[in-house]
C-alpha cells in the first residue's frame, strides 16, 4: 500500500481534460431565457474510473484506508469528484470503513480534549483560591498596619 500521492499518467490527463472539455448542454425551460444552457455534471469514463481503481488500489485495503486516506483526499489527489470515487469505492471494494490514522487522531483529540478540560478547571480553581489568598493577605496586612499603629500609640501614651 502505498502511502504517497500517484503522478497522473498523460493518457489519464488527457481522458480527464477530454471529459471536462465535453459539455453537454440540456435545451432551456421555457421559463429560462434564449439562449441561456445549464451544462450536466461530468459523467464518469471508462478512463476515469480505471484510474480511480488503480489508485485505491494503491491505498485502500482490509476494507480500510491506509495512512491519511479517504475518498475526499482520493478525489483531491486525482482531481475528480468525491462522489466518483465514493461510487467506484462501493462498488468494488466495499465501504468507506474507518481510516486507522484518523480514528487514532480522534482519540489522542478526544483525550487531550479530555485533560485540557480537567487542567482548565484546575487552573481556575488554583487562580480563585490564589485571589483569595492575595485578599487574605492584603486584609492581614492591614490589619497588621492597624496593629502596629496602636502598639505605637500605647507605647506613646502609656510609655
Amino acid at each position: 500500500m502505498a502511502a504517497g500521492p500517484r503522478k497522473t499518467t498523460a493518457k489519464a490527463a488527457t481522458a480527464k481534460a477530454a471529459a471536462k472539455t465535453t459539455a453537454i448542454t440540456a435545451s432551456p425551460t421555457p421559463t429560462e431565457a434564449p439562449g441561456i444552457q445549464a451544462d450536466l455534471p461530468p459523467q464518469m469514463g471508462r478512463d476515469d474510473r480505471r484510474i480511480i481503481m488503480e489508485k485505491l488500489d494503491d491505498v485502500y485495503g482490509d476494507n480500510a484506508y491506509g495512512g491519511s486516506w479517504t475518498d475526499t483526499t482520493v478525489a483531491r489527489d486525482l482531481n475528480v469528484p468525491r462522489a466518483w470515487v465514493s461510487e467506484v469505492r462501493e462498488a468494488f471494494f466495499g465501504p468507506e470503513g474507518s481510516n486507522p490514522l484518523l480514528d487514532r487522531y480522534g482519540q489522542e483529540r478526544e483525550e487531550f480534549e479530555r485533560l485540557h478540560a480537567g487542567f482548565m478547571a484546575a487552573r481556575k480553581r488554583h487562580c480563585e483560591a490564589h485571589d483569595q489568598l492575595v485578599k487574605m493577605a492584603m486584609d492581614i496586612s492591614k490589619k497588621a498596619d492597624e496593629i502596629n499603629r496602636l502598639g505605637k500609640r500605647v507605647e506613646r501614651e502609656l510609655g
